[in-house]
């Protein structure tokens, strides 16, 4: 008989885990209610967007108010650890507002059981958390520590997560800054071919301090209201207002003399699970070639497909395969084909390198050039940090509730830009959500564009509001670069923008069907095309001085 220490205290192991679980959730009021005010600012933070509860409008002012709950709880904290909780607390439920509709993907598509799927969700937007915890300590170490005033260190707090949501751990996930909110009222947005889209968070940050103090002032916790404050923004926000209505009245005039390209796109609204099936393969080819056709019939000169539209592999260099080229035999037109692709890897015969792929194909069926997609989906497109990753899911497939879990496409990111020499405009391209990376966009349309393409998938996001987020962010990239968009969505929302950002035409979700509209050529340089994240880049050296400053007086004193 075996000595009872070697066997694992099962029964104690249990025993902690469930009293743990049980403190949990009974502490769970408590937490609510001491937190309530991230909580409550989060969920104003949530509707400033398309959200689950309407998809199609905001309530973009909103925007200016949403920060202020948070500020004011984690501004009253006594040291910036306690700051830091409150930042990540918000930001955990600020995302897990916002970005509710990874679980569908997690879940279906992933075939995550749903209670992993939440947990993945869950861990996501605490990491995300993590990175307004650090937004919040700075704010708190500057403000407190530092002696500068919280109406420079919050809004420069603020622009250093914008930028570290860009960036962090090599992979970024940029997606819906808060200054995107502005949007919703196109004159303000207008600054953005200037500083950016991203940067038009610093003034609505500032909005939230002036929110926060008047709400201090309401408490009789500061001695008057910030009227000085709220006149100084008031006045950026009329400034941003009559630049933009300035601006929009001579790129209407720009556009007006650009030359004319009607764009045909396609939304097959094919099944995700469904398309590479033996049967669905030829199906799909099918509802391409009938759109394609169709579009063709309304006048279209140049036709985009959507984001790996056609279920065929191709080989780069050499001709396309046959069902493809029978599929393209009758268009007779310029059409962007969205495939995977393979390369040839001479190292490794066995293992060609694959690609996102988007060739231009000429009236005569050849392709001209190739765009291999740069940034690509972690987990979903590619596995981020192999050495843990691959061990990781190895060992969870076998647990037999996540044997069928599903992981990287194994793709390989494109090495270089390329620009579209189609007849009649040069044209640039972005994947996916590569469109809400702003220096992607920036570097593709510089060798001079006349004008952009977007291509996606949005099936993977489910009927949620996560097509129409993805729809405003393509507005913003449009403003920056003032350059038409003409969007190809697998499930919609595909349409044209243009270089003002308004919508010019756009199809619904979840409804095969096609959209032919006319694109004009731009060549106007703005600032942001010129100099990308140039006010970025000043905000968060600004941001990192003062942390220097505030660290050497802390320093000073303590010694």
């Amino acid at each position: 008989m075996a000595d009872s220490r070697d066997a694992p205290p099962k029964k104690n192991f249990l025993i902690r885990w469930s009293r743990a679980l049980g403190d949990a959730i009974a502490g769970t009021p408590a937490f609510l209610k001491y937190y309530r005010l991230a909580i409550l600012g989060a969920a104003i933070y949530v509707f400033t967007f398309p959200n689950f509860l309407w998809t199609k409008t905001t309530l973009w002012p909103l925007a200016f108010i949403a920060l202020a709950p948070m500020l004011a709880m984690a501004d009253r904290a006594q040291t910036a650890k306690a700051a830091f909780k409150v930042g990540l607390v918000s930001g955990f439920f600020a995302n897990l507002g916002k970005l509710y509709w990874l679980l569908h993907t997690i879940h279906h598509y992933g075939h995550f059981p749903l209670p992993a799927a939440i947990l993945v969700l869950a861990l996501l937007c605490l990491t995300i958390g993590s990175f307004w915890g650090v937004a919040f300590w700075a704010n708190w170490s500057m403000s407190k520590r530092g002696g500068f005033s919280i109406w420079i260190t919050f809004p420069l707090a603020w622009m250093l997560l914008e930028w570290w949501m860009t960036v962090a751990m090599g992979i970024g996930f940029p997606w819906l800054a808060i200054g995107h909110a502005l949007i919703g009222w196109l004159p303000l947005a207008q600054i953005a071919d200037v500083i950016g889209g991203m940067n038009l968070s610093l003034p609505v940050a500032f909005g939230n301090v002036v929110a926060y103090e008047a709400w201090r002032a309401a408490r009789a916790e500061r001695p008057n209201y910030p009227v000085k404050q709220a006149a100084g923004l008031f006045a950026v926000l009329l400034v941003f207002l009559v630049y933009g209505l300035v601006r929009m009245g001579q790129i209407d005039k720009q556009m007006e003399a650009g030359e004319t390209i009607k764009v045909g796109m396609l939304q097959g609204n094919i099944d995700q699970n469904e398309k590479w099936s033996e049967g669905n393969r030829v199906k799909t080819l099918r509802i391409y070639r009938r759109q394609a056709e169709e579009v063709k019939e309304k006048g279209a000169e140049l036709i985009l497909m959507p984001e790996t539209a056609l279920p065929f592999w191709q080989t780069q260099g050499k001709r396309l395969s046959r069902p493809v080229r029978a599929f393209l035999s009758k268009i007779d037109r310029w059409m962007l084909v969205a495939v995977p692709t393979r390369v040839p890897n001479e190292d490794d015969p066995e293992w060609p390198y694959k690609y996102n792929s988007a060739g231009l194909v000429s009236p005569d069926g050849k392709i001209v050039t190739w765009y291999n997609k740069h940034r690509l989906v972690p987990f979903g497109e590619y596995l981020p940090f192999k050495k843990i990753a691959i061990p990781l899911v190895t060992w969870l497939k076998t647990f037999e509730p996540l044997e069928d879990l599903r992981f990287s496409a194994g793709f390989y990111p494109g090495e270089e830009y390329v620009v579209f020499d189609y007849p009649r405009g040069r044209f640039g391209i972005a994947i996916c959500y590569e469109v809400i990376y702003p220096s992607i966009v920036r570097t593709v349309a510089l060798p001079g564009v006349a004008f952009m393409t977007t291509i996606t998938n949005d099936a993977w996001f489910g009927d949620t509001s996560a097509p129409h987020q993805h729809w405003d962010q393509v507005r913003m990239r449009a403003i920056e670069l003032r350059r038409y968009f003409a969007r190809s969505a697998n499930t919609g929302i595909s349409g044209i923008i243009d270089a003002n950002g308004r919508t010019i035409s756009q199809t619904g979700t979840y409804v095969a069907k096609t959209a032919v509209g006319d694109v004009r050529t731009m060549q106007t340089q703005s600032i942001f095309l010129r100099f990308g994240e140039w006010f970025l880049h000043l905000c968060v050296l600004a941001c990192f001085g003062l942390l220097l400053a505030t660290y050497r007086r802390h320093r000073r004193r303590g010694a």
